[in-house]
């Protein structure tokens, strides 16, 4: 279908026509062309916020794709949201780039410490542990240490019925333009019981291989499971696994 040539400005100009029923044409504004919003520096920041947060989602994507041997067991509807939002967090903090899109490469990611994938886990409650995690920037090694992790067995069975559960530690790391993701999932065959009520100690060492800028991110993972005819099952209830987030480096 043809186009009127005697109207192509209107798209430059922001402007709609009207045809009214006597024959008459009617031009009224519309808003804001996108070249404008382009261009203009007037919509400096508009550009600015579009560009982070796009890098936002991209990273949670990344951070996600890393850990999804994991995120299987957790039925969290809000992570991507939550995610995507304390990255953004993290990316105002980046003090270098004031005349550009703010990166996570140059940000302060203390926000990720604590950072719950699972909203809605019960199961922190009913264990507690300790940690260190630390990074050597001469040879790029991430270590993180959990240390002896004692449990409430007589909750963890009443709640959710487990009899063996799963501690694993968890390092992960990408580089934050290509987006090359390493990771590292500690001891995740091994079951514990839960009657035992405390867990040894694991630790978890990756050298970073990726190149720089590259970001490293420590965390555990609790899983509970049941014993039946001699099997494991994997609880279902996603109040009984949680993943947290207890650092993240710079590399």
């Amino acid at each position: 279908m043809s186009k009127s040539k005697q109207f192509a400005h209107l798209k430059e100009m922001a402007m709609r026509a009207h045809i009214k029923p006597d024959g008459t044409i009617r031009f009224r504004k519309i808003g804001i062309t996108a070249n404008r919003v382009k261009k203009d520096p007037a919509f400096f920041h508009t550009r600015r916020n579009a560009a982070e947060f796009g890098h936002a989602a991209k990273t949670g994507q990344c951070i996600r794709h890393a850990l999804a041997p994991l995120l299987d067991n957790i039925a969290d509807a809000t992570l991507t949201g939550r995610l995507v939002k304390t990255l953004l967090q993290a990316i105002k903090t980046d003090i270098i780039h004031e005349k550009a899109p703010r990166n996570i490469a140059a940000a302060n990611l203390t926000s990720l410490a604590g950072f719950e994938c699972n909203a809605k886990t019960k199961a922190f409650g009913y264990f507690h542990t300790s940690y260190q995690g630390q990074y050597d920037p001469k040879t790029r090694r991430v270590r993180l240490r959990l240390n002896s992790t004692k449990l409430d067995d007589w909750n963890l069975q009443k709640l959710f019925g487990a009899t063996h559960c799963k501690l694993i530690p968890v390092i992960i790391a990408f580089n934050t333009v290509t987006h090359q993701t390493q990771a590292l999932f500690t001891g995740a065959d091994v079951l514990h019981e839960i009657t035992h009520r405390r867990l040894p100690s694991l630790t978890a060492t990756l050298d970073i291989i990726i190149e720089s800028p590259a970001i490293a991110i420590t965390a555990f993972a609790f899983e509970c499971y049941k014993k039946e005819n001699n099997h494991f099952y994997r609880l279902a209830n996603a109040a009984s696994n949680c993943l947290s987030f207890v650092g993240a480096f710079h590399c």
